[in-house]
């Protein structure tokens, strides 16, 4: 009787799992299975953030340096010299203006922001508008890669729009053409834009010359260049996409 039972609980375990591999191919073949028009709009959806992303959030291009010394050395010679001190009278110009450095270790990392004196207000300092991110991969014994990159601080973000758009509330209220009021407003816009991102860029800038000066006793690691171009290598972000999209269509219709 026990012997009949277990038969019959093979065969029917062997039946569910000769039903469920067809659905499993059925599911898998309709995950494969996409719209062009979706992908063609997702993809100028990430071409927009990433357009929107380098223009307004990230301030520069990543600054990437390659130097002899582990994350550990390179982490702490970056602290110590965040710290004015007399000894190191050769790095006196980073501290111009009051200027100071706030270094902050991360896992894999270190997170950086600065601030300075204000010319005009006795005592008073300015906010940080700027935070510097530096990755930190070891990438060979004794070498170490350094990936910089600055983004600009969410309120100052606002901050540029916060006079443009007050003064474009009054301005709809004034008996002026319509032309007029909104080629005003579009200048305050560009202007408040333009005095904005010219302070990031000069305060990333101050941060990336410090990481610089900081560390210019290491000996700078020498990384062998590819060398001319090459149909295998991908040189620009926009035709990494497009190999790997043809990449994608090739295996996709092979599955």
């Amino acid at each position: 009787m026990i012997s009949s039972r277990i038969r019959i609980r093979n065969v029917l375990s062997s039946l569910l799992s000769a039903l469920a591999k067809p659905m499993a191919s059925e599911t898998d073949h309709n995950i494969r299975v996409e719209d062009p028009e979706k992908q063609r709009d997702w993809r100028l959806l990430k071409r927009l953030r990433q357009f929107v992303l380098r223009r307004a959030w990230y301030i520069h291009t990543p600054v990437v340096m390659m130097v002899q010394a582990p994350p550990a050395l390179i982490s702490s010679m970056l602290k110590t010299a965040a710290r004015p001190s007399v000894t190191r009278l050769q790095h006196r110009n980073l501290f111009a203006s009051g200027r100071r450095y706030y270094f902050h270790p991360m896992a894999a990392g270190f997170r950086m922001t600065t601030t300075h004196n204000r010319r005009w207000r006795y005592r008073k300092r300015t906010s940080s508008i700027v935070v510097m991110r530096g990755e930190l991969e070891e990438m060979d014994e004794n070498i170490t890669r350094i990936t910089l990159e600055s983004r600009v601080n969410v309120g100052f973000l606002l901050d540029a729009f916060l006079i443009p758009v007050a003064m474009g509330a009054l301005l709809i209220y004034t008996p002026w053409p319509p032309l007029i009021i909104a080629l005003s407003i579009f200048a305050l816009l560009t202007l408040s834009w333009i005095s904005h991102r010219a302070y990031v860029i000069l305060e990333a800038e101050e941060m990336v010359w410090f990481t610089q000066k900081a560390l210019e006793d290491l000996v700078p690691a020498e990384i062998q260049a590819i060398g001319a171009q090459s149909e295998n290598v991908v040189y620009e972000q926009r035709e990494f996409e497009e190999a790997w999209e043809k990449f994608y269509r090739q295996h996709r219709d092979e599955s």
